[in-house]
């Protein structure tokens, strides 16, 4: 079980880390966690969209080591332009700018992308340059 802030409600949350959790939870529970100190655990993070998921403490070296291999296997350009993109938008962007296109651009007319359908059409793992 953890709680926000750690300990009660006595130290005030600083505003990078008050975004974050307005933006995953949503205003009005942000502030009940808050302002109640209540102490919540795994199942309920997960219920209100605190957490993405929850696995046993002795799995959990596992899951993440398969997760790493995942997007290890993606293509890392469009893994490097996802996240930058999802930055943008977490950040307040509504709008593409040009760095939005050039990623797209370069996604969809780079060797990953080219591999990726031959891979698909071939029906084998893609062999991404990881450039």
């Amino acid at each position: 079980p953890f709680r926000l802030p750690p300990g009660k409600p006595r130290v005030c949350l600083g505003f990078e880390a008050t975004r974050q959790l307005v933006s995953l939870v949503g205003p009005a529970r942000a502030r009940y966690l808050v302002l109640s100190g209540e102490l919540i655990d795994a199942a309920r993070a997960r219920e209100i969209g605190l957490v993405d998921d929850v696995v046993p403490a002795g799995e959990l070296e596992q899951v993440a080591d398969r997760f790493a291999a995942t997007i290890a296997s993606r293509s890392q350009a469009s893994v490097r332009g996802m996240n930058r993109i999802i930055g943008k938008i977490a950040a307040g962007q509504h709008e593409p700018d040009d760095e939005v296109r050039h990623i797209r651009l370069r996604a969809l007319t780079g060797e990953d992308y080219a591999e990726g359908v031959a891979a698909f059409l071939e029906r084998r793992p893609p062999r991404f340059t990881f450039r």
